[in-house]
């Protein structure tokens, strides 16, 4: 992703200098007392073209630069949600909670990557393919201590 944005952030410094260049172009060529022969340059439609595609190269940027602050969130996030109560309440997770909430996570990943390369896309596949070990280990999790505090309150009563 960062190298996306490299080469983005380089192809709009190249833009906006072509449409700053070609302003600077019909300034001169209005300024020159002297005007060559010939028919004027349609500096207007070369302005307009030039900011165009300096507009288009930014947008371009400010997406890329967009997804990768998604992509960043979300990858914070499922550190956030793999685990087996909410960090802020105290309330249990369940696994399906959690595998619903990871699944979330993902769309939003795979979403942010859509412009990259396959290999870049097989990656983000290949994590999600660990979610259900992630949702059985939660699950285990919760056996595990319901067993244990079974075994605790049957010590504790005696039965």
């Amino acid at each position: 992703m960062s190298s996306k944005i490299k080469k983005a952030e380089a192809e709009y410094d190249a833009k906006e200098r072509l449409a700053i260049e070609a302003v600077d172009r019909k300034e001169k060529y209005d300024s020159a007392g002297k005007r060559p022969r010939g028919r004027r340059p349609d500096f207007e439609k070369r302005i307009h073209l030039a900011d165009s595609q300096a507009q288009k190269a930014e947008e371009n940027l400010d997406q890329l630069k967009k997804d990768q602050e998604t992509l960043r969130d979300a990858k914070a996030q499922i550190g956030q949600v793999y685990h087996p109560c909410d960090l802020k309440s105290g309330k249990r997770h369940t696994a399906q909670d959690i595998s619903e909430l990871l699944e979330g996570l993902f769309d939003k990943i795979k979403s942010a990557t859509r412009g990259l390369s396959e290999k870049c896309r097989n990656r983000v596949s290949k994590a999600q393919r660990v979610v259900e070990e992630m949702i059985g280990t939660i699950a285990f999790f919760h056996a595990m201590i319901d067993v244990y505090i079974g075994n605790i309150y049957r010590i504790a009563t005696g039965n």
